[in-house]
């Protein structure tokens, strides 16, 4: 018995479909690297699978004509796929299957939607360690996480990101969740999930982090894009002295929960260090906001309140970055204390 993979008959192929089943064949590869049953043999077939895939998709995407790029893809699903048969699938095949069979999901888009996810599960247990590695070194990008390193692909290929985009909400996950339940695939996952685990990783699919919107690079790394609103940072700095206070636990997640907003608000220890943006806020509809912002803990008040005496000088700060201040609607300055687990906020300019 043979298979041929002849690139040429894939041409006339819908882009969607082409791209979206190679998002399945990555989801083949990446599962098995964090599976429960992965072996060297079908690491290195993942490995291998997964880098061809990467690099053949996104020149399809930019080429779609050329051969090379479609046969690259063609052996990548071929090394994915036998690694998949080896060492098994995991949380993503089982929530894909319920999705395809019970909301009519098609199986490439379920990949692409419930993938980056379950990564993003995967990532508390330390079995996954070593499998999450080499997924984010396979697609390019091992200074991010597995599942950031899966969306920025995603994003690249023009793929259906989160449930909504496939018009799926919250109404379905209890009956989608019973179906995964049941589904083999389910076994393999490195980290148990049971039906609440699911109806959460759901909820990561939303677009809605563990801690609200997520926020999503535009190329420049000052830049992102959260819900509908593009944010701009315009200056950042930390306070002279070095400063650093270890925060209360209950208030860690308070550091993580605003980590999206600004990188320099605590270390990965939880450590929190005096920080000040500066942003720009575009809001649909014609409303730009200028925002100031600082964060510390009980440590930093007095640099907290000097900074804010001076708060007009951040309107300085956003001209500097050739942003008039006339096209800015509203002005908002805050400061969050984290010991106190509060915002707050004053008016500026009226």
């Amino acid at each position: 018995q043979i298979v041929v993979l002849d690139p040429a008959i894939t041409v006339h192929t819908p882009e969607w479909l082409w791209l979206g089943t190679g998002m399945c064949a990555v989801d083949h590869a990446a599962e098995a690297l964090c599976s429960r049953r992965a072996n060297p043999y079908s690491t290195g077939l993942a490995c291998s699978g997964l880098q061809m895939l990467y690099e053949g998709l996104l020149k399809c995407k930019e080429t779609p004509h050329d051969l090379s790029s479609r046969q690259l893809c063609q052996l990548g699903m071929w090394q994915a796929a036998q690694a998949g048969t080896i060492a098994g699938a995991g949380a993503s095949h089982a929530i894909g299957h319920s999705l395809g069979g019970g909301a009519g999901v098609p199986h490439g888009y379920t990949s692409c939607i419930m993938l980056p996810p379950v990564l993003e599960w995967n990532a508390a247990d330390p079995a996954a360690k070593q499998g999450l590695a080499r997924i984010s070194a396979a697609l390019g990008k091992p200074e991010l996480t597995a599942a950031e390193a899966m969306r920025d692909l995603v994003q690249h290929l023009g793929l259906p990101m989160y449930l909504r985009d496939v018009g799926v909400g919250e109404l379905h996950f209890d009956f989608l969740a019973d179906a995964a339940l049941h589904d083999r695939a389910l076994g393999d996952n490195p980290q148990f999930v049971g039906k609440s685990d699911i109806i959460r990783i759901l909820r990561l699919a939303t677009g809605q982090g563990k801690h609200g919107l997520i926020a999503t690079v535009l190329g420049d790394p000052k830049r992102w894009k959260v819900g509908d609103c593009t944010v701009t940072r315009i200056m950042e700095m930390e306070t002279v002295g070095g400063q650093t206070g270890l925060l209360p636990g209950a208030t860690n997640e308070v550091a993580r929960s605003v980590k999206w907003l600004a990188p320099l608000f605590a270390d990965e220890k939880g450590r929190m260090k005096f920080a000040i943006q500066v942003m720009v806020v575009d809001v649909p509809g014609g409303m730009r906001i200028a925002v100031d912002t600082c964060v510390g803990n009980d440590k930093h008040r007095p640099a907290m309140r000097n900074w804010h005496m001076r708060t007009g000088q951040f309107l300085q700060h956003m001209e500097r970055a050739g942003i008039p201040r006339e096209s800015v609607t509203h002005v908002f300055c805050t400061h969050l204390h984290t010991d106190h687990i509060g915002w707050n906020t004053m008016k500026v300019d009226g």
